[in-house]
């Protein structure tokens, strides 16, 4: 037989070392016909809110309890959890022949969180800015904290069902954590693999692999995207279509060491966000996954050599948005079966170059040009374009493209030097085009010295943003208070219970504006601003002070009410004549 062997064509297993198991690869099954089940693609449009909804914000939930008015996350204790705190114990039979072996069971204590990822419930993963998924990632880091405190949990795992066909039962978009006292079955087989592959090699497995990925393979096939702290990548031993893993480029083992890291949470964020777009385009449609987080177990041992953070996604669909993957078959009674997963990747290229989402309420968001990328210091920033018209690359002049750099990384418009195949783009008014620029060009964006460096200027653009935050949101609130005080003053004419009633609530309201403006000061005091970076520590002494002027300004209106009631107290206490 002349023929060679074409992994793209022949038969042939792969083997996943993570799981020390075989999968079967039978590429030329693509090629099959399809009569089977076929999905619905829904394409509804959700409201921003729907009062009908147990994990909208102020909503009631199925058990009587009522959800905050939450802004970004919100985790709560399930309602209907797997596993409980308060259980009795189960004390197993004595074994006392081979037929006990045959009918084990243990009890399994435990707590279950649901996280909202988002007060919008209309919206995915995908379409949430990379602050929004910033706000996911530490509120995973806070319950992981949190979690590994408590002496009978001993794993922690945090997972995402998107979509109907993946069994989630709300659209609302939301994760679960089930934090456990036995660790369970995938992760237990991930730790003794790495745990052997350490004490063969003296290396981490899955550090060993994004080497074998990123440096010894120079074509990549298998890589969708990357940054500078983690990789998105199809496996060599997918099982499920489009399967994906996020790994961590460093030896991180756990989202604790996150913690205190901005740069790897803002990098998780940009990955994440990224490969969940690039899987709405491969179809042009939102598209259901299971995504689950493999990491350290919390039982106070040291998994320093068996463990690596790293992500699984397990999207379901095969040909299209309503072909389903099914594990059924063979897969069940015998062996694990997989397409040559990367090769449909491969197919759909054409539509993951582009990392916007597909929203559901405007599908034409779809139809735009690949990304460039902005190199900036460690900084990778990531911008798309328009087909054509006016947001395209030929269209968009180099002040635009200026504009909106700045709004990502606070350098002023005349403090950026940006720099393409060796030369300075110099006129602003000159249009990418011009420059030669095209899909996936790759820009240096270089600071002006007088403007400081990229470190700053992220310290400045923090400060900035909690500032914004405080100036839309409370000073609406403190000029509506001060309007209410003024009104209470000048009409008093209500009886006693209404007056009090209207006070306390007027009293309620410093609290809250008060200790919100208290909230915005701890945020500008975590702001580490070295000697050196003068500007800014001037910025954050002005954003102090500005603060610190606000709570002034409605302490003294509230010294105004108490003022008015210290007069009512002392006229009404006035012996009659």
């Amino acid at each position: 037989m002349t023929e060679e062997f074409n992994f793209e064509e022949h038969s042939h297993r792969r083997f996943n070392p993570l799981t020390n198991s075989w999968v079967l690869c039978s590429p030329h099954r693509t090629k099959r016909p399809w009569q089977g089940q076929n999905e619905v693609n829904n394409n509804e449009l959700l409201p921003e809110y729907d009062p009908k909804c147990y994990l909208c914000p102020g909503n009631e939930r199925a058990q009587g309890a009522k959800n905050y008015n939450y802004e970004n996350t919100f985790i709560f204790s399930n309602d209907f959890a797997a596993v409980k705190i308060e259980q009795p114990e189960y004390l197993p039979q004595e074994q006392t022949d081979k037929f006990s072996n045959l009918l084990r069971a243990e009890g399994v204590r435990g707590e279950c969180k649901v996280m909202c990822l988002s007060p919008k419930h209309n919206i995915t993963v995908a379409e949430m800015t990379e602050d929004a998924i910033l706000h996911v990632i530490q509120s995973w880091i806070k319950i992981y904290q949190e979690m590994s405190t408590k002496p009978y949990i001993n794993y922690i795992q945090i997972f995402e069902n998107k979509g109907s066909i993946m069994g989630c039962s709300n659209p609302h978009p939301h994760c679960q954590i089930w934090c456990t006292e036995t660790i369970p079955e995938e992760p237990s087989k991930e730790l003794l693999s790495m745990k052997n592959y350490y004490e063969k090699n003296h290396s981490c497995l899955l550090c060993d692999y994004i080497y074998l990925e990123t440096i010894k393979l120079k074509q990549k096939p298998r890589i969708i995207c990357e940054n500078d702290s983690f990789l998105c990548l199809t496996p060599f031993w997918a099982i499920w279509p489009y399967e994906t893993m996020i790994i961590s480029k460093s030896h991180i083992i756990s989202l604790f060491d996150l913690n205190d890291r901005n740069k790897l949470q803002q990098d998780l964020a940009n990955i994440i966000r990224r490969i969940t777009c690039k899987y709405d385009n491969v179809f042009k449609s939102s598209f259901p996954y299971s995504m689950g987080i493999h990491q350290a177990p919390v039982d106070d041992k040291d998994h320093t050599n068996d463990s690596h953070l790293h992500f699984h996604f397990y999207p379901a669909l095969l040909r299209s948005p309503t072909i389903k993957k099914f594990l059924v078959g063979i897969v069940i009674i015998s062996v694990d079966t997989a397409l040559p997963f990367v090769f449909l990747w491969r197919f759909a290229k054409p539509l993951l170059f582009s990392i916007l989402p597909v929203s559901m309420k405007s599908m034409e968001e779809t139809q735009r040009t690949p990304e460039i990328i902005v190199s900036w210091g460690k900084e990778r920033i990531h911008l798309d374009f328009e087909l054509q018209g006016a947001g395209s690359l030929e269209e968009t002049t180099l002040k635009q493209l200026k504009e909106r750099l700045k709004k990502v990384t606070g350098v002023p418009v005349n403090g950026q030097k940006l720099v393409f195949s060796g030369a300075v783009m110099k006129d602003n008014t000159v249009k990418l085009g011009s420059f030669g620029l095209h899909p996936f060009s790759k820009i240096l964006l270089i600071v002006q010295t007088s403007t400081g460096s990229p470190e700053e200027h992220a310290l400045i653009k923090r400060i900035s943003e909690s500032i914004e935050k405080t100036r839309t949101k409370l000073i609406p609130q403190i000029e509506s208070f001060e309007i209410s005080i003024s009104s209470f003053l000048s009409e008093q004419d209500n009886d006693k219970d209404t007056t009090d009633t209207i006070k306390s609530k007027l009293v309620e309201t410093h609290h809250y504006i008060v200790e919100a403006l208290m909230q915005t000061l701890l945020t500008l005091d975590d702001v580490a601003c070295p000697p050196e970076f003068e500007t800014a520590r001037k910025k954050r002494r002005e954003a102090v002070k500005y603060t610190q002027d606000l709570i002034d300004r409605v302490d003294v209106v509230k010294e105004q009410l108490q003022s008015s009631s210290s007069i009512n107290n002392n006229k009404g206490s006035s012996p009659s004549s």
